[in-house]
């Protein structure tokens, strides 16, 4: 428990000063950094790395994801193109010794992984209001997970996915539904009243859905990466954090919330 706590007082405050920093570029290679380590934590788990020019291309292209929306679209294609041929190519070259399910789980994992990440950065270099999207998405997550998991300790009584994850239950699922909501609306309220002087149009409506949509997807994200290690019978991806597993352990239930928070305001009207 010690571990734990002392593990969080470090890493908590250490991730909002990189999350608050002015230089964008910081959060973004903070990102390319935390894909690295969760792809080669997954590949190391299905036993990948011993396929090393399948580890290196995945390696690679994982820590280059987040840059992304930093160079020309057109060289974007062209590096994801790239990526693919070079599986292929691996592939055919080594087919005896890697089967297609091993090509597969490394081209979805690196893809999953960097891309959901990769979106982080890109809500952390919006000139607008990027610094409360990215904040907004951490806190669908993470009220989602601390009240499931307070409202679970006291009340929970009926398995949500008990072959899967035994400890969660469906009344932890819905206390973290609920927590998510209220808080999310309140964290944007506070934005709203205390930086944007109630200058800007707010969509509430909006934020309620994606609160909604994304504490869903967040415990989908995290019922995932569970089955991904009950299937290779490991009890953690790996021990970066002391106490608290590795930097796939972490970043599971964000994941898909990422991914939903940047499509969604790239396209619909949060704040206006």
């Amino acid at each position: 428990m010690k571990t734990r706590m002392l593990t969080a007082a470090i890493g908590i405050p250490a991730l909002l000063l990189v999350m608050c920093l002015p230089w964008t570029l910081v959060f973004t290679c903070a990102m390319a950094f935390v894909s690295g380590v969760a792809v080669y934590e997954v590949l190391k788990t299905a036993d990948v790395l011993r396929h090393t020019s399948l580890t290196v291309s995945a390696m690679i292209f994982s820590v280059a994801a987040p840059f992304f929306n930093r160079i020309p679209p057109a060289l974007v294609i062209f590096l994801c193109l790239a990526y693919v041929v070079a599986l292929l190519f691996i592939f055919l070259r080594a087919h005896k010794t890697i089967s297609l399910e091993t090509l597969g789980l490394t081209f979805f994992m690196s893809t999953y992984i960097s891309v959901s990440l990769s979106c982080a950065a890109y809500l952390r270099s919006m000139e607008t209001h990027g610094l409360f999207y990215l904040f907004l998405a951490f806190g669908i997550a993470w009220f989602a997970d601390a009240g499931a998991y307070f409202v679970g300790v006291f009340f929970g009584k009926h398995k949500l996915c008990p072959d899967i994850s035994p400890k969660k239950t469906v009344e932890g699922f819905f206390g973290g539904l609920a927590s998510s909501l209220l808080l999310c609306l309140l964290m944007t309220w506070i934005y709203d009243a205390g930086f944007l002087k109630h200058v800007h149009d707010v969509s509430y409506g909006m934020v309620f859905l994606l609160a909604l949509v994304g504490s869903f997807l967040s415990v989908i994200g995290d019922l995932f990466a569970s089955l991904i290690k009950r299937q290779y019978e490991v009890k953690d991806f790996g021990n970066f954090f002391p106490g608290h597993g590795g930097m796939m352990d972490r970043f599971d239930s964000l994941l898909p919330v990422f991914l939903l928070v940047y499509f969604t305001v790239c396209h619909l009207p949060v704040i206006s």
